[in-house]
Parts: structure tokens; sequence; C-alpha cells
């Protein structure tokens, strides 16, 4: 029998404004340390993230409330 080993978060489509925000906080902070001019760009959510064909994923602990998404 195969062990079966669960992953320490869920990933799910995102369908809110509030998750929408989660993400663009999540690309900020990815590109800030990095590209801090280019991060400031990021802290909305950007136009295609409300593209009725377009997907956006938020990836979320199971056990803490950080989330991680694009």
């Amino acid at each position: 029998m195969k062990k079966i080993e669960t992953l320490p978060f869920v990933v799910r489509i995102v369908k809110s404004q509030e998750d929408l925000q989660k993400v663009a906080e999540l690309r900020y902070k990815a590109y800030a340390r990095h590209v801090p001019e280019f991060a400031q760009k990021l802290t909305i959510p950007e136009p295609a993230d409300t593209d009725p064909n377009i997907f956006v994923l938020l990836a979320e602990s199971k056990t803490t409330d950080i989330s991680g998404g694009g």
C-alpha cells in the first residue's frame, strides 16, 4: 500500500476582491526586495487579473494565514 502524503498548503482559484488583493500584496513582496521600482506597480491587482478568461491562483497555508499566488 502506498503512503499518501499531503501538502501543507491548498491551491485555489481566486474568486473575490479580497483574494485578489492578497495576490497583489504577495506580488509586491516578491518583487520589492530586488526590483522596488517595479514592485510599486504591483500593489493593486493587474487588469488581466479580472479577465474572465484568466484564472488567478492563490496558495494558502493550511496551518497559518500565509498566502502565496500569482
